[in-house]
């Protein structure tokens, strides 16, 4: 009875109320963590936005070519992936709770440019003497 459907929705169901299950960002596919994070086409557009401006790969297997990246190459990349990829994640949910609550669905260069903004602002609060390498590439992806 709740398959595909989230927790909060298997409840409601389970008090006898009306349950829909659409993804409050697309309204097409059923609302669960995969499809969320990121079949949804709203989340998907802001992975691959991401993977664009850090350089990274956007492909259908995402989870292994980016998730890989954040365990291997220089600390200070890794660092920012796995930051990125996070804050990601809590951007890409509250975007779904502002649309459930306010029906207004944030577009996806707007996340991205929300994300950038905090990463940028931890990476100035390190006050680090940077290698030229990595000063170099966090130049090039506009973090310093």
């Amino acid at each position: 009875m709740c398959s595909g459907a989230t927790l909060y929705q298997c409840q409601q169901l389970r008090l006898g109320l009306h349950v829909n299950a659409a993804c409050f960002l697309c309204g097409v596919g059923t609302e669960d963590h995969d499809h969320l994070f990121f079949r949804c086409p709203a989340s998907r557009r802001c992975l691959a936005l991401v993977q664009q401006w850090l350089g990274r790969p956007v492909g259908e297997d995402w989870n292994w070519i980016f998730l890989k990246q954040m365990r291997d190459g220089p600390m200070l990349v890794r660092l920012i992936l796995y930051a990125a990829f996070s804050g990601l994640i809590h951007h890409v949910w509250d975007m779904r709770n502002v649309c459930r609550i306010h029906h207004y669905v944030k577009s996806p260069v707007c996340i991205v440019r929300d994300l950038k903004f905090e990463l940028k602002v931890r990476i100035e609060s390190f006050n680090c003497n940077w290698k030229t390498s990595d000063r170099e590439w966090l130049c090039s992806i506009n973090l310093i």
